[in-house]
């Protein structure tokens, strides 16, 4: 896309989502709005301002926050008016996912965020050690859900499907300790990262509302 392409394109989406939060706030009142504002802050000083948390290696986390806490805790909020530690345990494989998204598109950049003082998550650790924490992210999101499971919030198959994609996750880490050096391993494995999340946070959907439709 050109400049000009992409501006547009933002303004649009930036209209899209003023006139969706109007709707909301009128049909759920002010209260939604601490969420908008905290999501609109992340967006903010993930790369502006003289925080710019993506060059202080805390921008993975900001962005599984705006993605994946606030969007879940909000929705939650909306239809119950309530958030608890079931809902923040629900969110936290969304989150987990989303970061890990932007955590395995930063390996490509190492070089270039380097030189331009962006110190990212692999840029701090490396190779081996994004490969780690990538793992870390994606055994956590599993836990998560064990732990609902566990506390009855969700049927017993739900952390069947998580576990399968943490095999996944297992051959994309492999991936990330190799870098740009086999550049097609490592598309393959933003690809598979990508599937990690629309499937898992898919599933976790479904099974929600089969407690909430079925029991």
């Amino acid at each position: 896309m050109s400049r000009q392409g992409m501006f547009r394109w933002g303004v649009t989406l930036l209209a899209i989502a003023v006139a969706a939060g109007a709707w909301l706030l009128m049909r759920a009142g002010t209260g939604i709005l601490w969420f908008g504002l905290a999501g609109l802050v992340l967006a903010v000083t993930y790369s502006l301002g003289p925080l710019r948390l993506s060059a202080l290696g805390i921008g993975e986390s900001a962005v599984g926050i705006a993605f994946g806490i606030l969007p879940v805790a909000g929705a939650a909020w909306l239809q119950s008016g309530v958030v608890d530690g079931p809902v923040i345990f629900f969110a936290i494989p969304v989150a987990l996912w989303v970061a890990a998204i932007l955590l395995i598109n930063e390996v490509p950049d190492i070089a270039a965020d380097a030189a331009t003082g962006k110190r990212t998550l692999p840029v701090r650790f490396g190779l081996g050690g994004t490969a780690v924490i990538y793992l870390a992210m994606n055994g956590l999101a599993v836990a998560s859900v064990a732990w609902l499971t566990i506390a009855g919030a969700l049927p017993l198959a739900a952390p069947l499907v998580p576990a399968g994609l943490l095999l996944l996750a297992l051959k994309a880490s492999s991936a990330i300790r190799q870098g740009v050096a086999d550049r097609p391993a490592m598309t393959k494995a933003i690809e598979a990262t990508l599937g990690i999340h629309t499937i898992g946070s898919l599933w976790l959907a479904g099974t929600a509302l089969y407690v909430a439709f079925v029991g």
